[in-house]
């Protein structure tokens, strides 16, 4: 009998051990890498649905079987709830866009008050640079459009700005030291004459296309976006995302979201850092609860 409840122990510890090595794998992220998706069909535990709900319509289904909410009054906001710090995100998002010129992306800075609305912004889509017929170069997130053709790739653009013609840029920004004749190179904005530029250059890719529907003509695009995300983007043990495209509301227009995918990466965790890493969770875990007592 005293060898059977020995063994019922020995059992005992040993599964709370793999219990306990199991949680601090999952919360730690050993690997350095976590990988989520939501498609909209089934809750996800990890990523929320679109909202504010009066901007947003209800998870719909259509008849491929897909599942997708509709923005029709922006911005929207979507929140990733995540089991610690990450140093980069990376967020692909699946979306039906047929009308709208502009539409960015964003992630929440940590916010220092209530009111405190700053974000890191890249760009899923522009359609007034897609749709022109300029030469075009595009290595790795930047492209680069010419009116006439005179450079072959964006390195010696960017480190020879002309100065006799004028560039245009969108979410990118120049070295001080490349750019000669600052009043040769502008903002680009949905004002911008474009008869009078020379160049854009934008850190910017054209989303593909990854299906149609002819009787609909519906057209699905997919766009991928990359984030420093670190502790100053962390809010209440999230990070949270902006959908924004500036005139939907006044021109009535709507987007389909359907698919997220984030990639969260950190450097992986090893022998050095192991201990630090149990530390931090059980602290984190203690101001949860003296958070949720307070």
């Amino acid at each position: 009998m005293k060898n059977i409840l020995k063994i019922y122990r020995c059992l005992l510890i040993l599964g709370a051990l793999a219990f306990l090595v199991w949680l601090l794998h999952k919360n730690i992220i050993v690997q350095g890498q976590l990988f989520l998706t939501k498609d909209f069909c089934f809750p996800s535990r990890f990523i929320s649905d679109l909202y504010p709900e009066e901007r947003v319509g209800d998870v719909e289904e259509d008849d491929a079987g897909n599942c997708f909410q509709r923005i029709f009054v922006e911005p929207v906001y979507f929140k990733v709830k995540v089991p610690r710090t990450f140093a980069r995100a990376k967020v692909k998002i699946t979306y039906a866009n047929p009308q709208q010129p502009i539409f960015q992306f964003g992630l929440m800075k940590k916010k220092e008050y209530p009111l405190d609305w700053r974000f890191s912004l890249r760009l899923l889509e522009n359609k007034i640079f897609d749709d022109l017929s300029w030469h075009r170069l595009t290595e790795q997130d930047v492209s680069l459009w010419q009116k006439k053709k005179r450079f072959e790739n964006i390195y010696e653009f960017v480190n020879d700005v002309p100065d006799d013609q004028k560039t245009v840029t969108f979410f990118y920004q120049f070295s001080p030291e490349a750019v000669k004749d600052k009043t040769k190179v502008v903002e680009w904005n949905a004002e911008t004459n474009l008869n009078y530029v020379d160049y854009i250059i934008a850190r910017y890719q054209s989303p593909e296309v990854v299906a149609s529907r002819a009787l609909t003509q519906e057209v699905w695009q997919e766009n991928e976006v990359e984030f420093f995300a670190g502790d100053e983007h962390m809010n209440d043990h999230s990070l949270e995302f902006i959908v924004s495209a500036p005139g939907l509301t006044n021109n009535r227009y709507e987007v389909k979201i359907r698919k997220i995918e984030v990639e969260l990466s950190r450097t992986p965790t090893d022998w050095s850092t192991f201990f630090i890493d149990i530390n931090n969770y059980f602290l984190k875990k203690l101001r949860n609860v003296r958070e949720k007592l307070q």
